[in-house]
């Protein structure tokens, strides 16, 4: 305060809820604030060097005034919350503290006086805000929790009975979850908390309120009052339920994709949860159903696609191989003729289009078998040195009409347990995956081992695959960047799943210099030799 002027410290003084007054040692008022003089029906003037101490009170407090606090402030001790009534047109209650210091001018009694009254309604008011603060404290806590919750499951009867769970957990006695079904609105979830009576459970929320009304109009449709009587005419035994007041809400999901409504019973007027947390609620819960609607279609999606997939590949599979027959029994009919080499160029090009449609039809025909779980494996010791090399021999062609070569390091006599031909199959897609990005560039394909481990590295000089992406490559109907070539999307899908089978694993790295590495670890002793932890160094 040191820094106001006379006149702001006067006006700050006057616009203190309580009073405040300055004394000489005698009792004589010399300062008083506006409020001081407002409570005694007087103006500051009047009290000011005309009131003594004792003038400030009734007689009652006069008497208690001159028994108990001026023979403390005689010694020179405080008070503290002493009740007193000031004087004037209407007594005021007030809590006075006091106390005796000196000054520059001479010792001096303050006195600090708090309208009971007011101080009461204040703390009224403080506790009302407490108490607001502290329930939407609680409703951000409970929405925070279903926003963690609930989008768990992927399943819409899952999510839903997590969001009547979560319900009687924190604000309610029952919940009922209705979405939009082949006839109507349909119950399909609900939940009782530990102390409600079990008979609420057969309420029928339809028979309390119009479903259909409260969605099409997006609007809550709350009950303070729901008695007995009206539950028993919706199903609940008449009686089951206590007297006491019991509130019903049915709340619409926010307008979207999925369409229902989500029902709230909770007992007693002071328990009946706040409506902008049941709409919020209701909000959170609609998100987290409308991802598992979506979630659920895309699935039904796949599923649909794959077995699709599954259906055409067996169809196409024997007029392929009819074809393959064909092409072969033409190139040798025309072997000697003038237009051999021509015909021969010519089936040459039919043959690699049909060796590129019978490997799409069996990237699909395995794909139905990985996401059945029925892809078997043939064990056997095979010779992967000799199988890499066979592979390698086959691809060379892919590698040539690009204009560069496939580079072999792989020696005979290098064995593991293994299915051979799927093996083979793994080994086919990664060299054509190198054949397709290596963007004209040679590609390696390398094999090592040593006791336990075997290991198959594919290496390009393309422009490799970015870190973020390394992941996703392995993801079903993925393609890399940088190719028009078709396909789709299958072949590392399928590799991963291969190579899992045989208890190994695959990943991609950098190549030196450019490109990417895909690297392919087994056991040698078979999959029940997992590769987990350690990697062929």
């Amino acid at each position: 305060m040191a820094g106001l002027s006379a006149d702001a410290l006067e006006s700050f003084q006057d616009d203190l809820p309580v009073g405040l007054v300055l004394c000489d040692p005698d009792g004589l008022v010399l300062s008083a604030n506006a409020r001081v003089a407002d409570w005694l029906g007087k103006s500051v003037s009047e009290v000011e060097g005309h009131l003594h101490l004792p003038d400030l009170f009734t007689v009652g407090s006069k008497i208690y005034l001159e028994t108990h606090v001026s023979p403390l402030l005689r010694m020179q001790q405080a008070v503290r919350e002493v009740a007193m009534e000031v004087a004037g047109p209407q007594p005021r209650p007030v809590l006075l503290n006091a106390d005796y210091f000196p000054t520059a001018h001479g010792p001096r009694i303050r006195l600090l006086m708090v309208d009971i009254r007011e101080r009461r309604r204040y703390e009224r008011e403080l506790r009302r805000e407490r108490e607001r603060a502290e329930a939407s404290e609680a409703h951000l806590r409970v929405l925070a929790e279903a926003a963690q919750r609930l989008p768990r499951s992927l399943e819409v009867e899952a999510t839903a009975a997590a969001v009547a769970d979560l319900a009687v957990e924190h604000f309610a006695d029952a919940c009922f979850v209705h979405l939009r079904g082949q006839s109507g609105l349909e119950l399909v979830a609900s939940a009782l908390a530990p102390h409600a009576p079990p008979p609420l459970d057969r309420l029928d929320v339809g028979k309390l309120v119009d479903l259909e009304q409260a969605v099409e109009g997006q609007a809550p449709i709350v009950d303070p009052e729901l008695t007995p009587s009206r539950a028993a005419a919706a199903g609940v035994a008449d009686g089951a339920l206590s007297p006491h007041p019991w509130g019903f809400a049915c709340v619409p999901l926010p307008a979207g994709d999925l369409e229902g409504c989500v029902s709230f019973v909770w007992s007693g007027i002071d328990a009946a949860p706040p409506g902008t947390l049941l709409q919020d609620y209701a909000g959170v819960a609609s998100l987290a159903l409308c991802n598992a609607q979506a979630h659920e279609r895309a699935r039904a999606a796949v599923r649909s696609r794959e077995e699709l997939m599954g259906i055409l590949a067996h169809e196409f599979g024997n007029p392929l191989s009819t074809l393959r027959i064909q092409v072969e029994a033409w190139r040798r009919r025309v072997e000697g003729s003038p237009d051999a080499a021509h015909v021969q160029r010519m089936m040459e090009s039919v043959q690699r289009q049909l060796d590129r449609m019978s490997r799409i039809v069996a990237d699909m025909l395995d794909l139905s078998r990985i996401r059945a779980g029925r892809l078997s494996l043939a064990l056997a010791r095979t010779d992967v040195g000799r199988l890499v090399q066979d592979v390698a021999q086959r691809q060379q062609p892919q590698f040539t009409i690009r204009g560069t070569t496939l580079h072999v390091e792989a020696e005979d006599g290098v064995d593991a347990v293994c299915d051979a031909m799927r093996l083979e199959q793994a080994l086919v897609n990664l060299l054509s995956n190198a054949a397709k990005y290596g963007q004209g560039r040679p590609a390696t394909v390398r094999l090592r081992a040593d006791e336990r481990i075997l290991r198959i590295e594919v290496a390009d000089r393309g422009l490799g695959v970015p870190p973020a992406e390394r992941e996703r490559v392995f993801g079903r109907f993925e393609r890399l960047e940088g190719t028009s070539e078709p396909g789709a999307g299958l072949g590392l899908y399928i590799v991963r799943h291969l190579v899992g089978a045989h208890g190994g694993r695959i990943w991609v790295e950098d190549t030196p210099g450019g490109g990417a590495t895909f690297v392919v670890e087994l056991p040698r002793q078979g999959p029940d030799a997992r590769v987990d932890a350690a990697r062929l160094t």
